[in-house]
């Protein structure tokens, strides 16, 4: 099955265990594993349709489609960058390391 219309949405992805949701925000936790909202990284769409294409859409969050997706994060580097890449303010960028969480 070909990727459709629908892809232009946001998908985001637990980096933790691979689950997605696509458009909206996600929740507060992980339905899957309970991990925190700021896991959620904004998966590129491509990675979305590779899986679309090997899984079909309706087991792209199957235990084995999960894992394979955090292995296509890992391979590409999009598990490195900051979570929620272009989401966060420009004081936060300037701050840096600089800024303690207590």
């Amino acid at each position: 099955m070909k990727a459709g219309v629908y892809m232009q949405s946001l998908i985001w992805c637990c980096g933790s265990c691979g689950f997605t949701l696509k458009g909206g925000q996600p929740s507060m936790e992980c339905p899957i594993c309970e991990a925190y909202k700021a896991s959620n990284i904004d998966i590129p769409q491509h990675i979305e349709a590779a899986l679309i294409e090997e899984f079909g859409a309706d087991l792209t969050n199957s235990a084995e489609a999960r894992k394979k997706r955090l292995q296509l994060l890992e391979e590409g580097g999009y598990r490195k960058k900051s979570r929620l890449k272009g989401r966060v303010t420009e004081a936060v960028h300037q701050a840096g390391d600089s800024r303690k969480y207590l």
